[in-house]
């Protein structure tokens, strides 16, 4: 009972973020959801302190960038690389041992990409005309797209869909979520996109959406188990920690954004 209701007021709150803070104030929304992101997954990998934090302050120097960096667009990888080789530096200072150094620079440089890039593009679809639709596009199909796979899991499912990672996912319960998904893409684009553009671009973004959302879902939880945890953390009851409530959404959000802008032309 309170997973569901913890659920509800998060549905609740999140329509309310997405539909009445206006762009900026979303994009502080982001800023601060990535901030509580990278210090999870932070504290999953680096027991040292210092490239723990290393970690998370380059990760969020990158989300800032992201963010609020109005400049040109080759700018962006400059600056991952500049964050990189200070990131680097660190580790290298703080390591006792070479052995297993690269292991936790290669996961800060995931995070990095992960969780300082990937998350703002979210706040980029608000940006967008119609931003508030762009971003109920990316949210409701995901977040139906999770229930659906969830409940023809559990009803139907016999199959494993990825058995080392997930012990629970099934293909039942894949095929359920692609009902999710059209039915979720379906309903914004008729309040939100019915005149802007023509209907079957729901089976596009449908299709796109049941495909990455819940492979997003797994790559988190390959992260998870890669070190030996169930949940992110214990911030939310019931549901674990914000990684674990995002896991859909953060790989989603690219994906919808070029679909909106070099498909659409939006």
């Amino acid at each position: 009972m309170t997973r569901v209701i913890v659920a509800l007021i998060a549905a609740v709150l999140t329509f309310c973020a997405t539909w009445f803070l206006p762009v900026e104030g979303f994009q502080y929304l982001v800023f601060v959801v990535t901030f509580l992101s990278l210090r999870e997954f932070s504290e999953l990998f680096f027991p040292d302190l210092l490239e723990r934090w290393a970690t998370i302050a380059s990760g969020m120097v990158v989300a800032l960038i992201m963010l609020w960096g109005s400049v040109a667009p080759e700018f962006i990888p400059v600056a991952l690389a500049v964050v990189l080789f200070f990131l680097a530096l660190v580790f290298m200072k703080q390591t006792p041992e070479l052995t297993g150094v690269m292991g936790r620079i290669g996961a800060a440089s995931f995070a990095l990409l992960y969780l300082g890039v990937a998350p703002a593009l979210l706040a980029w679809l608000r940006e967008l005309g119609e931003g508030r639709g762009w971003v109920l596009m990316m949210l409701v199909p995901a977040c139906l797209t999770d229930t659906m796979g969830l409940v023809v899991g559990r009803l139907w499912g016999n199959r494993l869909l990825a058995p080392k990672v997930s012990p629970k996912k099934t293909w039942e319960g894949f095929w359920g979520a692609l009902v999710g998904s059209l039915v979720g893409t379906a309903v914004v684009w008729v309040f939100f996109f019915r005149d802007a553009f023509p209907w079957w671009h729901v089976l596009g973004l449908g299709f796109l959406v049941w495909l990455v959302a819940p492979f997003g879902d797994l790559i988190e939880s390959m992260i998870k188990r890669s070190v030996g945890v169930k949940d992110s953390s214990h911030l939310i009851p019931g549901h674990g920690g914000i990684l674990d409530r995002i896991d859909s959404l953060i790989l989603t959000s690219p994906f919808v954004y070029l679909y909106a802008r070099f498909i659409l032309g939006w």
